[in-house]
C-alpha cells in the first residue's frame, strides 16, 4: 500500500496534545485515524490492561494498518520517595498495556502484515531525575520495540516495529517544547514516517527526535 492510499491507523495510549497533532496530520494525509482511549465514555474505549479488550477494540475497528502505542504514566517523584504502589500502577500502564497492545496488533496483523509505532521518553535510554517510573517504562518499551521488531520480521508480510524517542517534556507538551525545542508537529511527521512505505526497510528501530540517540 502506497502512502497516498488510505490507511486505518490507531492511536492508543498517547497523551492529548500529542495525540491530536498526530490524528491531524494523518487527516490531513487522508488517512482513516481511531483515537482509542481508556474513558469509558469514548467512542472507541478499552482497558490497556485487559487482553481480551484490545482485542475487542481491533476487532470493532476492523483491518488495521497502523498501531501507535505510547507510554501514558508518568509520576514524578524522587527515586527514594516513590511509592511502591505507584511505580507498579504505572508500570501496568507503560510495560504491560503496551505489551498486549503489541500482543493484540500481532495478532490482528496475521497474514496481512502491518506497522506498530511506539512513543517513549529518551530517559529510559539516558536516565532523568524524579522520573524512576517514566524511565522504567520507557526503558522497558524501547526494548519491547525491538524485540518485537525483530519477531515481526519473521511473519509473512512482515510486521514493521519501530519507536520514536524524545524528550519526555514533549510528550505532555502542548506546542513546543522549551527544554528540547521540538514540536509536536515535528514528533508526529517522525510517527508518519515510521508508518508510511518510506520505513519498509526498518524494523526494531529508535529513532531520535529532539532527544540523544540511543
Amino acid at each position: 500500500m502506497s502512502d497516498t492510499e488510505s490507511k486505518v491507523w490507531v492511536l492508543a495510549g498517547l497523551a492529548e496534545p500529542l495525540a491530536e497533532h498526530v490524528e491531524q496530520q494523518l487527516s490531513q494525509d487522508g488517512h482513516h485515524v481511531v483515537r482509542a482511549t481508556p474513558d469509558s465514555d469514548a467512542a472507541h474505549s478499552y482497558d490497556p490492561g485487559q487482553a481480551a479488550s484490545w482485542d475487542n477494540l481491533f476487532a470493532a475497528v476492523g483491518p488495521v494498518d497502523v498501531v501507535v502505542l505510547g507510554v501514558r504514566a508518568a509520576t514524578e517523584s524522587p527515586l527514594e520517595d516513590m511509592d511502591l504502589k505507584q511505580f507498579r500502577q504505572d508500570n501496568e500502564a507503560n510495560l504491560i498495556g503496551n505489551f498486549l497492545g503489541v500482543q493484540a496488533a500481532f495478532k490482528a496483523f496475521q497474514g496481512r502484515g502491518g506497522k506498530i509505532v511506539t512513543l517513549g521518553s529518551a530517559s529510559g535510554r539516558k536516565g532523568a531525575t524524579a522520573s524512576p517510573t517514566l524511565a522504567a517504562g520507557s526503558g522497558g518499551l524501547a526494548m519491547l520495540t525491538r524485540a518485537s521488531g525483530v519477531e515481526g520480521a519473521s511473519h509473512k508480510p512482515h510486521i514493521h516495529v519501530n519507536g520514536v524517542l524524545t524528550d519526555h517534556n514533549t510528550l505532555w507538551a502542548s506546542g513546543v517544547d522549551s527544554d528540547s525545542g521540538v514540536s509536536l508537529n515535528e514528533i508526529a511527521e517522525a510517527v508518519l514516517f515510521l508508518g508510511g512505505t518510506g520505513a519498509d526497510y526498518m524494523t526494531g528501530s529508535l529513532v531520535p527526535v529532539g532527544a540523544p540517540g540511543p
